[in-house]
């Protein structure tokens, strides 16, 4: 089994030590990227199972990874992304009032434990890395080569040239040719041929 590989766009440097730490504890390959442009880039070298953005990804960022992940195709089906929450808030104050600054409060980290924000991000990114693992294609295709549709061959019609009846002249109606009659007895005559030959 592969270890899982995560990309994680995060040019804070507090921001990232708390992502490395929780790649520790994950036992995970994280590769920290400052921008964008550099993670599209390692998408060209290795696939990753999960893609970390920053919360304040600019709409430019956001199309250009949409897109390039489109473009890879069946090969990055896999692949998950997840926003990075603010992991070191600072304390409240102590008239600060709702509910995440009473459970600032309420919740002193143990040793060795991170805060209640980091810990519940490393339990949502070991969530995603499962269903990656879960929807990882057997044999990855290499990066870059996207599989080349096989187009679908839709039958031509074939014209079946009807030969045209001779013209019957009849001893009232012998100044007129009427093309309707004569299609009709063309399709008549076919019709008998099939007939014959089935």
């Amino acid at each position: 089994m592969t270890t899982p590989l995560i990309v994680a766009i995060e040019p804070n440097p507090q921001q990232a030590s708390h992502l490395r730490s929780i790649a520790r504890r994950l036992t995970v390959t994280l590769l920290l990227v400052e921008s964008m442009a550099r993670a599209l880039e390692l998408l060209n070298e290795r696939l990753p199972d999960l893609i970390l953005t920053p919360a304040l990804l600019s709409r430019r960022d956001d199309v250009a990874l949409a897109e390039r992940l489109r473009g890879l195709g069946e090969a990055a089906a896999h692949i998950h992304t997840l926003t990075i929450p603010i992991l070191d808030a600072p304390d409240p104050p102590p008239h600060a009032r709702g509910m995440l600054s009473s459970l600032r409060r309420a919740k002193v980290p143990e040793a060795g434990l991170g805060t209640p924000v980091i810990d519940a991000f490393a339990e949502q990114i070991a969530l995603y890395l499962e269903r990656a693992s879960d929807a990882r294609p057997a044999h990855p295709a290499p990066v870059g080569v996207t599989e080349i549709p096989v187009p679908i061959e839709i039958p031509v019609p074939i014209e079946i040239p009807v030969p045209m009846a001779p013209e019957v002249a009849t001893p009232d109606d012998s100044r007129f040719f009427d093309p309707e009659q004569c299609r009709f007895a063309a399709l008549l005559a076919k019709l008998d041929e099939i007939t014959r030959e089935g």
